[in-house]
């Protein structure tokens, strides 16, 4: 039953072809014990009949939805972008529809986020990984990448995250009221709609974490974790993830040693695309030149020229 004094929790689920998994996710959105909860679904023009069995489940929903449903597939980004246009929440949590919330994972990260006195723009937590039977692969997402040993960064850990995507957006909560108020938009050049999200919030506020499962990610056969990672795919998310952190290059909130830190991880992309085949020449002199712009210490400039004169060296750029 919604109890309208606790902040509104958008839940926002995209779902493409799922029919396998997306009554399981449907149910853990059911069972939730927080009480003020709406549910935007977006169905991407699926073809299976997921979106049948979305319907008869909300003929017997008792919380606030809304259905969007695509005549055309548009991607996952059009369908985030339909939940941050139509979301009229105070926090929002996104989850895919092969995924699962456990049943107090809003609960949960509300009382955290409500107990902070400054604006925090983002709590997450851990994760589990199951197959496509629901068997377990990993019980902790951060014990099996991170070690057992490992602390969930909070306060300012826009550093963090711009070293490595550590959490999974299923796994947080999002203040949408700070996400808007920062201005993010989804950009079409970039890739990691989810990465790009956290580095935006943490740019511009205060990120914590627990070391709580709150989710099962399942992983799929089809999914992107799953998929070969040949040399024209890394190509094009080297290309993004490049774009990505050169826009927060530019941040006039940022320290020096976070400009160290988004020049490291700009010159190791830039490097990553000049060994591969796929990137033309063209790309290497407009990269090259996004960089050089970007240089601002003598320390930058010399592994920067370090960088070109290996590339020159091997024939990179003939």
């Amino acid at each position: 039953m919604k109890n309208s004094t606790l902040p509104l929790v958008t839940i926002g689920a995209v779902n493409y072809n799922c029919v396998r998994f997306v009554l399981e996710t449907l149910e853990s959105i059911r069972l939730q014990t927080y009480p003020n909860i709406e549910l935007i679904i977006v169905d991407d023009c699926s073809t299976d009949g997921s979106l049948d069995i979305i319907i008869t489940w909300l003929k017997e929903y008792t919380m606030p939805y809304r259905l969007i449903i695509h005549k055309e597939n548009k991607g996952l980004k059009a369908g985030l972008e339909d939940i941050l246009n139509c979301a009229s929440g105070k926090y929002l949590s996104l989850i895919s529809t092969d995924d699962i919330l456990i049943f107090d994972k809003i609960d949960d990260q509300v009382k955290l986020i409500e107990s902070f006195d400054n604006e925090v723009g983002l709590v997450y937590g851990d994760s589990m990984m199951i197959d496509e039977n629901g068997k377990i692969i990993h019980n902790s997402m951060f014990q099996y990448y991170r070690g057992e040993n490992f602390v969930p960064p909070s306060g300012n850990v826009f550093r963090d995250i711009v070293n490595d995507f550590y959490f999974y957006s299923q796994a947080s909560l999002i203040n949408l009221e700070l996400l808007k108020k920062s201005e993010f938009t989804l950009d079409n050049n970039i890739i990691s709609e989810d990465w790009d999200m956290q580095l935006c919030l943490s740019r511009n506020y205060e990120i914590y974490g627990q070391n709580k499962i709150c989710t099962k990610y399942r992983r799929v056969s089809n999914s992107i974790t799953a998929s070969n990672w040949n040399e024209l795919k890394m190509h094009k998310v080297w290309k993004s993830h490049l774009y990505m952190f050169n826009k927060y290059l530019k941040s006039p909130l940022n320290t020096k040693s976070d400009n160290i830190i988004l020049l490291d991880k700009i010159r190791l992309l830039y490097w990553k695309l000049f060994e591969s085949k796929s990137f033309t020449r063209q790309e290497k002199v407009k990269y090259f030149y996004v960089i050089f712009k970007q240089t601002k210490t003598i320390r930058n400039l010399l592994i920067l020229i370090k960088i070109s004169l290996s590339c020159i060296i091997s024939n990179i750029l003939r």
